[in-house]
């Protein structure tokens, strides 16, 4: 009977079933859906490999190393990711948090102080830049919009599962804004349409409308650049995520809004460019510095 399968036996099956498939995923994937799912640590894991998987948990597995077996992202397929320890509610409406955006929101807690500030989030997905930043600098009043009300239905249910009180707003760029700020961040669409270079599940699984944008990659930054003088405060700063080829040119259109402003680009984990910040004042520790 299935269910007098161990837990162990299931996984040995699945990943010999998912090492024929051409997609290949490995136990490290497995791993993580199972402890996910079931919000197991990893002692949990281990002692429940030993442990007999019932009728239900064998239907919902087979199931997920179908979707595995074609590329789907396991984020999906569980509901959640991860993102500065907080879970965060994923749909195929949002793209998936990565741990290169986390560096992003790290470096606005460390060059922003904690008194109260004004914040826009453009482009906020699952919400959790936004969300991140609010429970983080609780002072800070956050407002977060999306093009995609899809994903902001998702956003808006992130707020409440982390009681984080943020304004949601819906349109492109600066549309429904009719303020300044003095924070204004954004990890938008920039994916030139024609790179080839993105993983194919990427593309093929993740909302296009977050991925990919016109001008090589450019159009948003060019957007939001075009229009900071009219909604980003005297002494505001801005933090852009960026392409790992994008950091010269986002970078140049930056200081061209913001002549006054220090423009940085700082790197990922891997060493590729992947922020570029406009600061008014203060220091900011840098690998590179745009000259004026």
């Amino acid at each position: 009977m299935k269910d007098s399968l161990l837990l162990g036996d299931v996984i040995k099956k699945a990943l010999l079933f998912l090492k024929t498939q051409p997609i290949q995923r490995d136990d490290s994937d497995l791993k993580y859906l199972i402890m996910q799912k079931k919000d197991w640590t990893l002692g949990d894991y281990i002692q429940a490999i030993q442990q007999p998987i019932v009728e239900e948990e064998w239907t919902w597995l087979s199931e997920a190393l179908v979707k595995m077996s074609k590329g789907y992202p396991v984020q999906y397929i569980i509901g959640k990711e991860w993102f500065y320890d907080r879970p965060f509610e994923v749909t195929e409406a949002t793209l998936i948090p990565r741990p290169e955006t986390e560096l992003l929101v790290e470096q606005i807690l460390m060059h922003e102080d904690m008194n109260k500030k004004h914040v826009a989030d453009i482009g906020t997905g699952t919400g959790a830049i936004a969300i991140t930043l609010q429970k983080e600098r609780p002072l800070w009043e956050v407002t977060a919009s999306d093009l995609s009300e899809e994903a902001l239905e998702v956003a808006k249910k992130n707020a409440l599962l982390h009681d984080a009180p943020i304004t949601f707003l819906t349109g492109d760029t600066f549309e429904p804004y009719h303020s300044k700020f003095d924070i204004i961040v954004s990890n938008p669409p920039y994916i030139d349409w024609d790179d080839d270079a993105i993983a194919e599940d990427v593309r093929t699984y993740e909302p296009h409308l977050a991925l990919f944008a016109n001008h090589h990659g450019y159009e948003i930054y060019e957007k939001i650049c075009a229009q900071l003088p009219y909604y980003l405060k005297d002494n505001g700063s801005v933090y852009f995520e960026i392409g790992y080829q994008q950091g010269q040119q986002v970078a140049c259109l930056l200081k061209e809004a913001l002549p006054m402003h220090r423009v940085t680009i700082h790197q990922d984990y891997s060493g590729h460019d992947r922020m570029v910040i406009a600061r008014k004042e203060g220091t900011i520790d840098e690998n590179k510095i745009l000259s004026s």
